[in-house]
């Protein structure tokens, strides 16, 4: 036996209005039984649209304004959404700021600056005057033979420059 009707081939012998004959449902009943459900529904469709457009104008009309209605209730905002959510965010940003602000500490006035400064510059002389930590006597070698070397090079340099006057 041959497969079955498919759908689209289904409606395609109905669209064309043609009988059976000399097609596979000629001989199937399940796909006969198919094509007649398919008229069958098609044309209870068709006495529905019939029935309902004879319906009166009044009818139409307020469906129409259903409609429209349903539309702007679907289109339209809740309400004001943004302060909503905007009045509970502002009373945080203003707490976190107060707090904030209240844990800033206090900057120093100009007098205590100029005596802290000061009491720097009175340690970082002593430290110079005793010949600096122990920890840092290799710098401090390092330093004599950077600052000879500078002193070689300065004569150097000076000699250079009374050659270049004459």
């Amino acid at each position: 036996m041959n497969k079955h009707l498919s759908e689209p081939e289904i409606a395609e012998i109905i669209s064309a209005g043609s009988s059976f004959a000399g097609s596979h449902a000629e001989q199937c009943t399940q796909c006969r039984s198919e094509i007649e459900n398919f008229e069958e529904n098609l044309s209870n469709l068709r006495h529905w649209a019939r029935s309902i457009s004879s319906m009166p104008e009044e009818f139409w009309a307020a469906q129409r304004i259903r409609t429209v209605s349903s539309l702007r209730t679907t289109t339209e905002p809740a309400g004001p959404v943004f302060p909503r959510i905007a009045w509970p965010a502002l009373a945080a940003l203003a707490a976190l700021a107060t707090f904030m602000l209240a844990r800033t500490p206090s900057l120093p006035n100009e007098e205590t600056q100029a005596a802290t400064d000061h009491d720097l510059l009175v340690q970082v002389e002593r430290v110079l005057e005793s010949g600096g930590p122990a920890a840092l006597a290799p710098t401090s070698i390092l330093l004599q033979e950077i600052s000879g070397n500078a002193s070689s090079l300065d004569s150097r340099d000076q000699i250079r420059e009374r050659n270049h006057e004459n």
